[in-house]
């Protein structure tokens, strides 16, 4: 008798042919979670809301969410969805350990060309995803900038003060020695999209408590290819209550430690910083590349700047405009579109 032809849904994955094998995730997206129960609905909505196939409306992507033992039913919340949508998978932590180790374990689960570490209480504009796939694959960098709006309770929306520098970046692919002056853009993670193997060969991961970034994103930035893209892909949520950028506390001087580790990293490459730019904080205890005033315990900025080892460490020219990220944390913090371009 011969033999009967066996079903391709009964065939192993590595015995399909190639045009029937589902397309690998462009964009893993990472998003730690923390006490955002509120907020993480809108995020989700924002992240998954394109087609699950690939097309004009939106690439592969992948979703990765990090219960970061959140006390708020942020968990429960996150796999009622990913029963919905297979593109988000849930990842939940026994102990609370801050965004750093959360954004670390994602990142160790994914498998997407790039990664995007996303805060659970931000958004992503409508077509952003669109964009900003259509930029990498244009220019297959190692790190992609992008731009941001600054959103407020109550509706109002701020642009990213750094917009022009995104404006005046070279065309494709160049170095942060062809265009040394984006070293004034924030050193947040959620800002950029790195290519996994390019980060994890970096070998230089998320720190503990909070400016858990700034190391890795100036490590990025230094030894990647960059590429540009003018156009609003990231909602940031600023002012929300509870955020522990909101908070009174003496870890927001941990953004000195986090520069003298990048100082570190150019001692050991003999590289010399781009800039020698002192950086303050603003008032809501941001690293501000246009201010010399340091902050204080509660995150506000006093009248002047340390006269101890904090000036070498503020002075190495890499603003870290929003060190910690906005998702707030008991062991660390979580802490309309334009364009001067077409995408």
């Amino acid at each position: 008798m011969p033999s009967q032809p066996v079903p391709e849904s009964a065939l192993p994955e590595s015995a399909l042919p190639e045009s029937a094998l589902p397309e690998p995730a462009l964009i893993s997206v990472v998003v730690p979670v923390y006490g955002i129960g509120d907020y993480l609905p809108a995020c989700l909505d924002s992240l998954l809301a394109h087609p699950a196939e690939p097309g004009p409306a939106g690439p592969a992507i992948e979703v990765i969410a990090v219960d970061d033992a959140s006390p708020d039913g942020s968990g429960r919340l996150l796999d009622a969805r990913a029963g919905l949508d297979p593109r988000l998978s849930v990842l939940h932590l026994a102990s609370n350990a801050g965004p750093g180790h959360a954004r670390n374990i994602g990142l160790a689960r994914a498998t997407g060309r790039y990664v995007w570490f996303v805060d659970g209480d931000d958004m992503l504009p409508a077509g952003a995803l669109a964009a900003v796939a259509a930029r990498l694959l244009r220019d297959r960098p190692d790190v992609l900038l992008i731009d941001y709006e600054e959103c407020y309770p109550g509706g109002r929306t701020r642009p990213n003060p750094g917009s022009s520098l995104l404006c005046a970046a070279p065309v494709g692919t160049f170095s942060l020695a062809d265009s040394p002056q984006l070293i004034n853009l924030t050193m947040t993670s959620w800002s950029k999209l790195f290519r996994r193997d390019f980060l994890l060969g970096l070998d230089e991961p998320f720190r503990p408590g909070i400016h858990e970034d700034i190391p890795v994103t100036c490590a990025a930035l230094l030894a990647g290819r960059i590429s540009a893209l003018d156009r609003v892909c990231y909602s940031y949520r600023r002012s929300r209550p509870g955020s522990f950028m909101t908070t009174t506390t003496s870890e927001h001087w941990g953004v000195f430690g986090a520069y003298e580790e990048v100082l570190d990293m150019l001692r050991k490459s003999g590289t010399t910083a781009p800039s020698s730019r002192r950086v303050g904080t603003g008032s809501d205890g941001r690293a501000d590349p246009g201010s010399s005033r340091a902050p204080n315990a509660s995150g506000s900025s006093t009248g002047c700047t340390p006269t101890s080892s904090g000036t070498a460490r503020a002075a190495t020219g890499f603003p870290g405009e929003r060190a910690a990220s906005s998702s707030g944390s008991s062991s660390g913090a979580h802490t309309k579109p334009t364009s001067c371009s077409s995408p």
